[in-house]
């Protein structure tokens, strides 16, 4: 914990104007993480954060609202079965509740914090996509849900350009249309 305040402090010396709190395992489980968050904002920066949602809780939504300029959920799957062979884990029904926890808090809050949602679009998820937008169309607070191509296939983008996945965006479009919920979409290219 010394040493990460240490380097946001010296970050902010050198110039940065914002950290985003990210990594290759969820940055929420680190003992000391809201401290390290708080400690960024009081020295003037701003904060961003990527969370696979599973340890958000209630009791510091407070925190993370009062302190993060923005929040994005890595999403494995639009319901529960896909979640868990993407995931590994059976923290579907845990995750959306706990989105919807703090999408409530912000809107308690009046707050401007943007809470996302990200699914890496595979083969073994696509057709729960339209599952996901379901579930979420009507939680108030949520401000975008992106949906991007696999970067760790190897069909240099068939899958992802392909028409099964066209047909699931547009089907997501339709469900989003009368929901506050902006769709955002990545395109996928082998450049050479």
């Amino acid at each position: 914990t010394k040493t990460i305040k240490k380097c946001i402090y010296d970050m902010k010396e050198l110039g940065a104007k914002a950290i985003c709190f990210t990594g290759g395992g969820e940055p929420m489980i680190h003992k000391d993480f809201y401290q390290i968050l708080s400690f960024t904002k009081e020295n003037g920066l701003d904060c961003g954060l990527i969370t696979n949602g599973s340890a958000i809780i209630e009791e510091r939504c407070d925190d993370l609202i009062n302190n993060l300029n923005w929040l994005r959920v890595s999403i494995s799957g639009g319901d529960a079965t896909s979640y868990n062979k993407v995931q590994g884990k059976d923290h579907f029904e845990r995750v959306i509740n706990n989105i919807s926890i703090l999408a409530k808090e912000k809107i308690k809050k009046n707050s401007n914090i943007k809470i996302g949602l990200r699914m890496l679009v595979n083969e073994i998820n696509l057709y729960t996509l339209s599952k996901l937008v379901e579930r979420i169309k009507n939680i108030d607070g949520i401000n975008y849900l992106q949906i991007s191509p696999n970067q760790f296939s190897n069909d240099e983008g068939k899958f992802w350009n392909g028409p099964e996945v066209a047909n699931e965006i547009k089907k997501t479009e339709e469900i989003l249309k009368l929901s506050k919920i902006e769709l955002l979409t990545s395109s996928f290219e082998i450049l050479s």
